[in-house]
């Protein structure tokens, strides 16, 4: 009896030993299945951009820093040599990088699988459903410089987007943007027909902002973004300049042809380079005598006296005044 009793817990460690390596070979042959699939459809997507004489980039060959992409030159393959002659490049590394621009491109299915992009250019495309491309949530840059979209939702859950590109597109209504608080550089211009920029009050990120264009009129979402360095409002409807007052970085600011009168508001902004305040009614420009950091200052189309302009160039010894 002592003898069996001894021999049982041996033959259950056998049969619990067998179970794992049973459920060891399963996940194996899972993940080994499910990386399989995944190179096919990557293999299949690269394909098709080639084929539309697009560009792709692996990550093995791509450089991401502080907002700026560059291609390493001659990078190190990943894998085995052996291994990735028999199972190709896309067994071993992702697409991160496709450029489409320019390209008779309309329907993207084909590269909907592609969840690890992180740099998308589709300017200059009839692309008009950006559905397919919903899953990619790295996404950090897309450009849709002139193209027909006007629906943004599908871009909801790419909340790590730094740069997106909405250039002379249908958009009005810019609310999916609202979690993508990574935001650094947005372009609202071309005549897109965005008017509520409340959207973009979380995106305290920002460093350029381009509203050219754009009907425009209230700033006051904008009142927190102070890493901002460049805002163009030209030709928008704004008036009031309040929400800027605090923007201490802001490095740049266009404002011709705008409805402003007043530019108290920018007196503290002691980092402004350069100002542009063509064709406004603006008639008093002695807020900005303390701004000695100014090194351009645009006046076109405005109507300043002969003596208010040598007032200011008087205040400004290292600012270009022009008129």
């Amino acid at each position: 009896m002592a003898g069996n009793s001894r021999n049982k817990p041996k033959r259950r460690t056998v049969r619990f030993s067998l179970r794992t390596l049973l459920l060891v070979m399963v996940f194996v042959c899972g993940g080994l299945g499910w990386k399989v699939e995944r190179t096919r459809i990557q293999r299949e997507a690269v394909a098709w951009v080639l084929q539309k004489s697009g560009t792709v980039r692996y990550q093995h060959e791509t450089t991401y820093e502080d907002g700026v992409w560059g291609r390493k030159v001659s990078p190190p393959l990943p894998g085995p040599k052996w291994l990735r002659e028999r199972l190709g490049i896309d067994f071993f590394d992702r697409i991160v990088w496709i450029d489409l621009s320019g390209e008779d491109v309309s329907d993207l299915k084909q590269i909907a699988g592609l969840t690890g992009v992180t740099l998308m250019d589709l300017s200059h495309t009839v692309v008009l459903d950006l559905g397919p491309i919903s899953r990619m949530t790295q996404m950090r840059h897309l450009d849709l410089r002139f193209t027909p979209v006007s629906d943004l939702s599908p871009l909801g859950g790419m909340t790590r987007m730094e740069r997106l590109d909405l250039h002379a597109t249908r958009v009005s209504d810019i609310s999916p943007l609202a979690k993508m608080t990574h935001m650094r550089d947005l372009e609202l211009n071309g005549g897109i027909s965005v008017s509520d920029l409340a959207p973009l009050a979380q995106m305290t990120r920002m460093r350029e902002l381009d509203l050219y264009g754009s009907p425009v009129s209230d700033l006051w979402p904008l009142k927190e973004m102070s890493a901002l360095e460049v805002l163009w409002l030209t030709r928008t409807n704004v008036a009031d300049l309040t929400p800027l007052a605090g923007l201490s970085n802001l490095e740049k600011l266009s404002l011709k042809g705008t409805q402003i009168k007043e530019l108290s508001p920018l007196s503290e902004l002691r980092s402004l380079k350069h100002l542009g305040l063509g064709d406004t009614k603006v008639r008093d420009l002695t807020p900005l005598s303390d701004l000695t950091d100014l090194r351009l200052l645009r006046l076109e189309a405005m109507t300043i006296n002969d003596a208010e302009f040598e007032e200011i160039k008087a205040a400004l010894p290292r600012c270009t005044v022009r008129r």
